[in-house]
């Protein structure tokens, strides 16, 4: 048998760094993982977890299965097809990123199906908006479990959502991870975390890889310990936008728009329609009645010095497969609709 502490298993994932890479998971990692997960993660409740088996959510999931000793649903389309047999097998807990959960409310809202043993609906891979907090509260009638963390590191820290809550509250940490803020405003700053659950590295690593330094552990994502000791998320330190010096993080934007009447989804990037002039753009997938000029009002209202001054309407936001936003691909989105793919 391999040493505990050499590689056992890897797990492609671009969603931290932006680029396809294999996180290492040595037995050491995935026997701690193991031992916390039902803490924060899967536990001895029949589960559909719509993230696949080839991802450490769905891996870890698959694992808690075989620990606690019920079936493992192997489903990963969000589908008519998983939903009747989660009701079949009297599943408790649905799982998936909030795009994931997203569709799986929209099937179970056209089909009028009832899930009647289903008490907890958990979300990972980015953070859920209020109003998918709201909406699963109103018509699935359970709580929402919402999990921060990474493939390369486990769950990190876990809170209960109501509706209303401030969803960028991550909640208390994990058992077993230490966490610190880098401060460089003095209150917030970049994260990292290290603990005998987190990754090595990555499989033939290069020089250039940052996010393993000594043990550390850097997600790119920003944030801060509130007075309660509970970890509140600031956006990532490489999605903040500099727009003309003021700078501007389109997560919070991003949120805002999507808690207006009409508006489903939402994402910011920055377009050149003049050369050197960047401006702030924001793709929308909505309702037919939505009112953009009200949108764009009450935008300017509330990010006077950097607000979005270019608004398209999209079909859809492209995602990877955890839910998370491709700015790339979403600029590449709205230069087209606007003419300037060619630019």
């Amino acid at each position: 048998f391999a040493r505990p502490d050499k590689p056992m298993r890897c797990v492609l994932t671009s969603g931290t760094t932006g680029a396809p890479k294999a996180v290492i998971f040595t037995a050491d990692n995935i026997e701690s993982r193991l031992g916390q997960l039902a803490s924060y993660w899967a536990d001895s409740r029949p589960e559909l977890n719509f993230m696949g088996l080839s991802t450490t959510g769905g891996f870890f999931t698959a694992l808690a299965a075989l620990q606690h000793g019920y079936p493992y649903m192997a489903e990963v389309a969000v589908n008519l097809s998983a939903l009747e047999r989660a009701k079949e097998y009297g599943i408790q807990v649905l799982a998936g990123s909030p795009a994931q959960i997203g569709q799986a409310l929209k099937l179970v809202r056209e089909h009028k199906l009832q899930l009647p043993n289903l008490v907890e609906v958990r979300v990972a891979g980015s953070l859920p908006s209020q109003k998918l907090v709201s909406a699963i509260h109103d018509e699935l009638g359970v709580q929402v479990k919402s999990v921060y963390g990474s493939t390369e590191g486990g769950g990190v820290a876990v809170t209960m959502l109501s509706p209303g809550d401030n969803t960028s509250d991550a909640g208390v940490l994990v058992s077993g991870v230490e966490l610190e803020i880098q401060k460089e405003d003095g209150v917030a700053g970049q994260i990292r975390y290290r603990g005998p659950g987190v990754s090595p590295g990555y499989l033939q690593a290069s020089d250039s890889d940052s996010n393993f330094v000594d043990g550390w552990f850097y997600p790119g994502d920003r944030g801060l310990i509130s007075g309660q000791d509970r970890l509140v998320l600031d956006g990532r330190s490489d999605d903040v936008l500099n727009v003309g010096g003021t700078k501007l993080n389109p997560s919070i934007v991003e949120a805002v728009a999507e808690d207006f009447y009409g508006v489903k989804e939402a994402a910011v990037c920055l377009v050149e329609r003049l050369a050197g002039i960047e401006e702030v753009a924001i793709a929308v997938v909505t309702e037919p009645d939505i009112d953009l000029k009200k949108l764009d009002a009450n935008l300017r209202d509330r990010f006077s010095m950097a607000h979005p001054t270019i608004y398209v309407v999209l079909k859809a936001i492209s995602r990877n497969h955890m839910g998370k936003i491709q700015r790339q691909d979403v600029k590449a989105q709205v230069e087209r609709e606007l003419g300037l793919a060619n630019y």
